[in-house]
């Protein structure tokens, strides 16, 4: 593995293509890593245990594992997954100085095996996540972006090459999503990610309402309409996840209870 200096000197060397010309917020770098350590990253690929993406019970055409933190969709909120491996610390060190943030705030990775054919729909990441940091190996593909402009989108593409690596952060992040044409050839990506805001302020919401205090709130509301509403409970009970993920502070999550009375 190339040292932090030497890594921070290929970066001096290498022009910002696309930084401010194609999108605020997107910089992209080709020959970020070298071939060594695309095929050694390659080889341990394979040995990872990639299952089919889920979304809501659909089993997309890619396939992933997850490190550090993931998404799930059915409960909408982020889950501990198992610890990042030391080869893709290694990575994370050159996102890091590539992208000017700490290493260890980089707290999620994630590796997608993309075989012919698959690719990923039109999208934003999640508010969870904050900065993204990207690597692709194997082969090139043709990453767009779209956002809502007057009449119809305005839209920007660019080929992200094996070895390369790009950030994406403000305007990238928030106003324009973006998607990836199927696979001609199979290819990996690994992005890494920092938690943004929505995770801290859901993690402080979830450790409060399980310590009581919102539930024992509501509760007395219910019990207060009566003995005949004591099934309402056990349906917050059942939903307090899905109020958590919906709502933004803690009297949303009220409101968004009550409504089920």
């Amino acid at each position: 593995m190339r040292r932090r200096g030497e890594i921070a000197r290929s970066l001096d060397h290498t022009p910002d293509l696309f930084s401010t010309a194609l999108i605020p917020g997107l910089i992209y770098k080709p020959d970020l890593l070298s071939k060594q350590e695309e095929a050694g990253a390659i080889a341990r690929f394979a040995g990872l245990p990639f299952k089919p993406f889920e979304f809501h019970g659909h089993l997309g055409n890619r396939r992933v594992v997850s490190f550090g933190w993931r998404y799930d969709y059915g409960a909408q909120h982020l889950q501990k997954s198992a610890p990042i491996p030391d080869f893709i610390k290694s990575l994370r060190e050159v996102a890091a100085i590539f992208s000017g943030l700490d290493p260890g705030s980089l707290e999620h990775a994630l590796v997608t095996e993309y075989t012919p054919g698959a690719g990923i729909g039109w999208h934003r990441d999640k508010a969870m996540f904050d900065h993204v940091v990207a690597f692709s190996f194997l082969s090139s593909c043709r990453l767009r972006f779209r956002r809502r402009a007057e009449k119809g989108w305005d839209r920007r593409d660019i080929i992200v090459e094996p070895c390369s690596g790009y950030l994406l952060s403000g305007e990238a992040r928030s106003v324009w999503e973006h998607s990836i044409l199927p696979a001609e050839q199979k290819r990996y990506s690994l992005p890494f990610a920092t938690l943004g805001p929505a995770s801290k302020k859901s993690g402080a919401r979830r450790s409060q309402l399980f310590e009581g205090k919102v539930i024992a709130d509501v509760a007395v509301k219910i019990f207060a309409l009566g003995e005949g509403r004591l099934h309402v409970l056990i349906d917050l009970l059942r939903h307090i996840e899905i109020a958590i993920a919906a709502a933004t502070d803690e009297c949303d999550i009220q409101c968004f209870v009550l409504c089920l009375i």
